[in-house]
């Protein structure tokens, strides 16, 4: 899958009351690890 594609499956997602829920921070966190990759790259 590609970034975007998981951003658009499991971003945004809430878990109760919350702003935010597990898959939410894994689609952040795999946000964050490929912008930083490009980075070094």
């Amino acid at each position: 899958m590609t970034v975007e594609e998981i951003e658009e499956k499991i971003g945004g997602i809430q878990c109760g009351i919350k702003g935010t829920s597990c898959a939410d921070q894994l689609a952040k966190a795999v946000r964050k690890a490929y912008n930083e990759s490009k980075k070094i790259a």
